[in-house]
């Protein structure tokens, strides 16, 4: 499998309180094969959330460089950088979702950009609802829902791009165990069609099966990964 996704001495510095200096990512290099599965494991506030953003192009880093197939996303403008994202899907802590509008529009609005008409995007968000046992909440506001069925309409929305790579924080953590063991299957289902998987998670389960665990602690990658080619 060839590089799909590169990190090369990657670092994201915050300012604390006091103004303290925060260094969520410290000199982190890894590099990710296309269609593989993998997994960042580590503590909270270890740096996962942050580097999962960094390899979405969803934050710039500090220092270091994000490489997309050999492209420099620092290179990239905002709008090129936005353009890019359109190929990943995103599976958020928070959901994201926007909690006046139905579930099915929530699912679907990434696919607004791209030209889908309203019927097209009804008949995407069914199958994925369908997929995740959410049928019966499509016309439900997303403000209605349990944070478990946020979770999987999160999971869903990240779907219905059909994306090249998928970006997900934490994708079970608010799901009982079996909830939580259809999301991971329906993920790795997707792995088998050739979409490259980034989760970031505490559940054991979630790594089973990875191709690549990479553990992070205070910022810093706990063991130097091999590079694929």
């Amino acid at each position: 499998m060839h590089c799909l996704l590169q990190a090369m001495r990657l670092s994201r510095y915050f300012r604390g309180r006091g103004r303290a200096e925060v260094r969520a990512i410290d000199d982190v290099s890894l590099s990710i094969a296309a269609g593989s599965f993998v997994v960042l494991t580590g503590p909270s506030g270890s740096g996962k959330t942050t580097l999962l953003s960094l390899l979405g192009a969803l934050d710039r880093p500090s220092s270091g460089q994000v490489l997309l197939e050999g492209r420099d996303f620092g290179d990239c403008s905002d709008a090129e950088r936005a353009r890019l994202r359109r190929r990943f899907g995103f599976v958020f802590q928070s959901y994201s979702l926007i909690d006046g509008l139905p579930v099915w529009e929530n699912v679907t609005y990434p696919l607004v950009p791209l030209g889908a008409g309203r019927r097209e995007r009804q008949a995407r968000a069914r199958d994925l609802l369908n997929a995740l046992g959410l049928a019966d909440v499509a016309d439900a506001l997303a403000l209605e829902l349990s944070g478990g069925e946020k979770q999987r309409v999160a999971v869903a929305r990240a779907l219905a791009v059909e994306p090249k790579i998928i970006f997900a924080d934490e994708p079970t953590s608010n799901l009982d165990a079996n909830a939580a063991a259809n999301l991971l299957q329906l993920l790795r289902d997707q792995q088998r069609r050739g979409v490259t998987l980034v989760l970031s998670s505490h559940d054991p389960q979630a790594a089973v099966g990875a191709d690549a665990i990479y553990s992070l602690r205070a910022g810093r990658l706990a063991v130097v990964p091999e590079t694929c080619q």
